[in-house]
């Protein structure tokens, strides 16, 4: 049920002069954690290659959906290299992934067993990339800023278990070269 301002008394006026003084202050305090993460997190994320996956970035893709959906959608767009997830009868680690224009092992170390190689074969004349992205389910997201690339291949040094060579790994992951 409303009321009319002109049919309150003084005294509802005054309560809800408070009120409405409280919830405008409410407002300006800024949002903290998952909620305060917006667009401009994501297109940071996504188009800078050093720019890490912060905290609350994470938190925030974790428990919104919609966040991680958006991301994921921001990534893909114009990415020429994009490998998908590789078919269903897939099963256990994977070490080979290809994609239009580029193909991509990951190599165990001769050197170091605990490490691996991933090796990225470019085959197409496409920009060359600086940022690799795996995206995997339930939200996951990694990424590797690329050094500069005078040829067509690169290889990358991980520890064997490391998040993203995990990931890269993942039949159910995709990889994407931006």
């Amino acid at each position: 049920m409303t009321v009319a301002w002109h049919h309150m008394a003084s005294e509802q006026k005054a309560l809800a002069g408070a009120l409405f003084e409280a919830l405008s202050a409410l407002d300006e305090v800024p949002a903290q954690g998952a909620d305060a993460v917006g667009f401009g997190a994501l297109y940071a994320y996504a188009s800078e290659p050093e720019q890490p996956m912060t905290a609350d970035l994470e938190a925030a893709l974790r428990s919104r959906p919609r966040l991680a959906a958006d991301l994921r959608h921001l990534l893909a767009k114009g990415c020429a290299r994009h490998g998908q997830r590789l078919a269903a009868a897939s099963s256990g680690a994977v070490s080979h992934r290809e994609g239009p224009g580029f193909a991509l092992d990951i190599r165990p170390s001769r050197a170091d067993a605990s490490q691996v190689y991933v090796v990225i074969q470019l085959s197409d004349d496409e920009p060359l990339p600086s940022t690799l992205f795996v995206t995997g389910p339930e939200s996951a997201f990694h990424k590797q800023a690329l050094p500069y690339l005078a040829g067509d291949r690169l290889q990358l040094l991980f520890e064997a278990d490391a998040e993203i060579v995990l990931a890269l790994q993942d039949p159910t992951s995709e990889v994407l070269l931006r």
